[in-house]
């Protein structure tokens, strides 16, 4: 996963102290997520906040229009200082590192498992003791397939990729075949 706009990490981390200061954590953590997953599925709202016709004040409105009463204040307000400032378009890289934060806070870690085909739950739950014990946290799992893989699987932990999948283990043998030596 790429990591959020360092401008968004700094809107993330004030609005996480205030949330955290106010007791709000899941509540904004909620708000947040529900807010980028309507602008990822309403292409005209998400165009208009944006880049459309709309002035600053417009937007502004438009937001208390959409999102009052249905969010926290303090939700309302980083969108209203977003469009002020001119940010609106860093809003999901401020809610991924305000969940990555949040996570954090609950001793939680995200985990994306990519393998051939889906896992079975019980490979998905052997997979996430493992990745508990490896970790020493509490590991959420997300899968997906990918048949590129052949077999295996490939996990990513944050930065860092653990891959044992059969597409990578024939690369680095092909690799090895290139490298060595021919004896006549």
């Amino acid at each position: 996963m790429p990591q959020p706009h360092p401008v968004a990490r700094r809107y993330s981390r004030a609005l996480f102290q205030a949330a955290r200061d106010r007791g709000l954590l899941s509540e904004v953590a909620a708000d947040l997520g529900a807010i980028v997953t309507f602008l990822r599925t309403d292409g005209a709202a998400r165009r208009l906040l944006q880049a459309g016709p709309l002035g600053t004040e417009e937007r502004q409105a438009l937001v208390a229009r959409l999102f009052a009463g249905h969010a926290q204040p303090i939700v309302l307000e980083l969108l209203q200082l977003l469009l002020e400032k001119k940010r609106f378009a860093l809003l999901a890289d401020v809610a991924a590192d305000f969940e990555e934060r949040y996570d954090e806070e609950r001793g939680l870690v995200r985990a994306e498992v990519v393998s051939a085909v889906a896992l079975s739950a019980e490979e998905a739950a052997r997979l996430t003791r493992a990745l508990n014990v490896r970790t020493g946290r509490q590991v959420v799992l997300s899968q997906r397939s990918d048949p590129r893989l052949i077999g295996g699987l490939q996990v990513r932990i944050g930065d860092r990729v653990i891959e044992r999948s059969v597409r990578r283990s024939l690369a680095e043998m092909r690799a090895r075949l290139y490298e060595a030596a021919v004896h006549a």
